[in-house]
Formats: C-alpha cells, structure tokens, sequence
C-alpha cells in the first residue's frame, strides 16, 4: 500500500522531468486502488465500535458551503472548499460524488473503525495544523490538502460514491504544486528553495503523502487493547499461614499508534471479596488506590485464610483500562454526502478476571519414607542375625 506515493528514486524522476514522474506515480495510484478495493472489496467500509464523546452530537445542521473560500489546484484543476455545520465546526466528506447541501439534519450512523482514516484525520487540519516553518498556512490551503487526502484515502480503499477520484485524478492531486484562491490569488506552490530542498509537490512537501502511506499501512487494526495475564493460576500461603497469595498479574494496554491514542492505566473493580482482602504491589506493599494504577504496575491479591469460605471462594475482578484516542462517527442526510468528523476522547476497554482460592497444600510423600523405615530396620535385623551367626560360628 505504500507504493501509493513515489520511491524517493521515483521522487527524483519527478524533479527532473513531470511529465515522467506523472506517468510512474498515475500507474502506482491505479496499482494501489487495485489491491485496496481487492482487500478490502467494493462497497465495503468498516465501521468502528464506539469511544465516547464525539464532538458533533447525535445530530448537526449542515452549513451551506461559501463559494468564496474554494480553493483550486493549478494542473489538477481539483476544487475544495471547507465543509461546515452550522455553527462552524469542520466535518470532512468521504463521498466525493456527493455535494455537501446547506441546511440539512445530518444524524449520526455508525462509528468509524477504520483505524487508517482515523489516523489520517487525526493528523490533518483542522486536528492538526499544517504549518510551512513557523508559519501556519492558510486555513484555505490546510483545507484543500486535508480533504484531498481523505478523498484519496477513501477511493483507494473501497469507500462508496468517489468514482470522481479516478487514478488519473488523484495523480495530479498528488502531483500539485500550486494552488489559487477565487480570485486567482496564488496561495501555496512549489519555488525553487522547495525543489532544491527535494520536495516536488504540496502533498509532499507538507508531509501529506507520508500521513498516507502510514494510514495505508493501519488499515482496519483495532485501536486499542487490554490484555491481563496471570503468570499461573495457582495461589500460594504465606510463610505464617495467615494469607493466601495469588501470583502477579500483568495489565498490557496497547494503541495501534501513538498518533491516535495512549495508554493511561487501569483501574481494579473487585466483588465478592474475603473480608480483609488486599492488593498488593511487586513489593508486597499494599496498594490503597487502585481507581488510577499507572502502566506497567504487577498486582497480587492477598487473602485471610481465615475468612475464606465456599461463598467467597471466587473473587471477580474487573480491570478497566483508560485510554485516551480519537474517534469518530459517520453521519447521514438525506440527498447530500456522508460525512465524518474526529476528535480527541477518553475511553475504557474492560477484562473480566476470576480469582479462586483453590489452595491446595503441598502434603509430604510419607510412603517414600515408610518404604526407607522399614528398609533401615530391615537391614538392622539382617545384620544383627549375621552378627549373631558368626559369633556362634567362631566360637564352635
């Protein structure tokens, strides 16, 4: 999926002759489409399980599009301009073949969980801004390139009603190198320092074409996960027999990418707890606080034996892990295009975990020694015997 964006040796075709470089980077869009719509299959868009908080509602009005704002690509002659709801919040099209209409009740359908476009959307405008040095583009620029490339990213994944994005379209979008407000005003291009410093388009100059290739390669991964484990099953007593231990148990929170989300620890919810249970850390110091246990921290369970009984036997954990990621829902209007919006929420992911307190001693193997008693008296007797013998022998 990669190759959807030049080899830095195709790159250096490019600068020295477009119309070459246009040609390779056209076969490697159409390569990748293929590939994307084989993996994937037509038509088919998965859709995500839920964080929490997104930021658009369960509904929005749409905003009518102001024609003014529109920005136009020199060579790929490509128009873009901001979609909005009605109080001005930026949600981003996936259905190129769709225009965004004005005052329209758009709802929320399903959450997204492509991890590849959320990753995408996560690390362009208006999420991230796009900056040349210091300096932030124009909210217009950031626009025309944050939305070409979601339309790009849908296209070649097999996303509905972007037949508009043809290979041949989404090369000279890639390919770009100036671009013009409404009144042909230039607003971003590629100079000379540009090519000198090896950037051939605004796609890569601005680091698009590299958000691309790494949202290519997430693909529909999960964001995040829990994973608790138990070095054994079983549950030891402490030296005084006083207290039955478990063995350490280990709470792994991954995210896909520390691009959309980050792992801030766990919390433990137990019932059915003996009276008189604690939780212990790798040092067997108790652990007060287990509403906010940072990564990486071992935990045990520490039990009376003395308040153990049939009911209580079993201990039921819940461990619930914090993360921090984007999410997004999709959101539907009759007559005008699907579209989404990202933002940065909290959530949990949750791993049920029984404890039970099976405690078995380990009792001596007493037969071993019985067989060794009986074995020494055994050989005692037989040499007394002996003894006995010679003594009677010698003396005759």
């Amino acid at each position: 999926m990669e190759k959807i964006y030049m080899h830095d040796n195709q790159r250096q075709k490019v600068r020295r002759s477009r119309k070459r470089g246009s040609s390779v980077t056209a076969v490697l869009v159409a390569v990748v489409a293929v590939a994307a719509l084989i993996a994937v299959g037509f038509g088919q868009i998965s859709f995500a399980i839920p964080e929490e908080g997104v930021t658009l509602g369960n509904e929005f009005i749409s905003k009518t599009p102001d024609s003014s704002t529109m920005i136009y690509g020199e060579t790929s002659g490509f128009v873009v301009n901001e979609l909005l709801t009605s109080d001005n919040k930026h949600v981003f099209c996936i259905e190129r073949d769709i225009n965004y209409k004005g005052d329209l009740k758009y709802v929320k359908s399903e959450r997204v969980l492509d991890s590849g476009l959320l990753y995408l959307m996560s690390n362009i405008y208006p999420n991230k801004k796009i900056m040349d040095g210091d300096t932030e583009l124009p909210v217009g620029v950031q626009v025309w390139l944050s939305q070409s490339a979601v339309w790009i990213y849908a296209a070649i994944n097999g996303y509905e009603n972007n037949t508009q994005m043809t290979a041949d379209v989404m090369e000279k979008i890639l390919l770009e190198n100036q671009l013009y407000d409404k009144d042909m005003n230039v607003v971003a291009k590629i100079d000379d320092d540009d090519i000198a410093a090896g950037y051939s388009s605004l796609m890569e100059k601005y680091g698009i074409f590299k958000l691309l290739q790494d949202a290519q390669k997430l693909g529909t991964a999960p964001s995040n996960s829990l994973n608790v484990t138990k070095k054994s099953e079983g549950v030891s007593m402490t030296s005084d027999g006083k207290f039955y231990q478990t063995d350490y148990i280990e709470v792994v929170g991954t995210v896909l990418s520390e691009s959309i989300g980050s792992f801030n620890g766990y919390e433990l919810k137990t019932k059915n707890a003996p009276e008189g249970t604690i939780i212990i850390d790798k040092d067997g110091n108790e652990i007060k606080d287990v509403t906010n246990l940072a990564p990486g921290t071992k935990f045990a369970f520490k039990i009376p034996v003395d308040k153990v009984t049939e009911e209580n036997k079993k201990i039921e954990v819940n461990v619930l892990g914090s993360f921090d990621s984007y999410a997004a829902d999709i959101y539907v209007a009759d007559t005008s295009q699907t579209v989404t919006s990202v933002s940065k929420v909290n959530n949990n992911l949750s791993v049920p975990l029984d404890v039970d307190l099976n405690y078995t001693p380990t009792v001596p193997d007493t037969a071993l020694d019985n067989s060794a008693t009986l074995y020494i008296i055994g050989l005692i007797l037989l040499l007394s015997g002996l003894g006995i013998f010679y003594t009677s022998a010698k003396k005759n």
